[in-house]
């Protein structure tokens, strides 16, 4: 995914989603919360460009594109390293 960043600092961040959605209803950040918490961060620390490692399905992974101030890249944004992880808990693990 390195080449999907535009050279330069990025924000790198872990959204956890599927497993907290069910164990922690009420403390899990809903799309906006967390595009929100990401802005304000590259804010501060002057970054144009975050990635982000989550499992979660593809609309949250559009919104966060959507509403993120700056280049969000995801995992699946780079099929030439996810079509070479076999098992899911090989891309479990790269996501984490």
């Amino acid at each position: 995914t390195a080449a999907h960043l535009s050279g330069g600092k990025y924000l790198a961040v872990h959204c956890r989603r599927t497993d907290f959605l069910r164990a922690r209803t009420d403390t899990t950040p809903t799309a906006a919360s967390a595009a929100s918490q990401i802005g304000a961060v590259m804010r501060e620390w002057g970054y144009k460009q975050v990635f982000v490692a989550t499992d979660a399905p593809s609309d949250l992974r559009e919104a966060l594109r959507e509403q993120v101030q700056g280049k969000a890249v995801f995992l699946d944004d780079a099929p030439n390293v996810t079509e070479h992880l076999g098992h899911p808990g090989q891309r479990a693990a790269v996501e984490m």
